[in-house]
């Protein structure tokens, strides 16, 4: 399995990727800050989880709003 994250902003959100040996990919988005935070990757795989915070267009616009996650399953 091979695993990687970015930090992003003042350091309060962050992205975790994880690739496993079948091909599957798991990737958490989370802001864990008081303020949204911009310039966020969104992989293209299909969300399986979101707060309540989180909505597609938001996302499209690589913004994740404060105290939020999302989990994408690419399979």
């Amino acid at each position: 399995m091979k695993a990687d994250y970015k930090v992003y902003g003042n350091g309060g959100a962050l992205s975790t990727h994880w690739q496993f040996p079948d091909g599957a990919e798991l990737t958490l988005l989370a802001n864990l800050g008081a303020q949204a935070v911009g310039g966020i990757t969104v992989p293209n795989a299909q969300m399986i989880y979101s707060s309540a915070e989180v909505d597609a267009a938001t996302l499209q616009e690589g913004t994740l709003p404060p105290w939020s996650v999302a989990w994408f399953l690419e399979s």
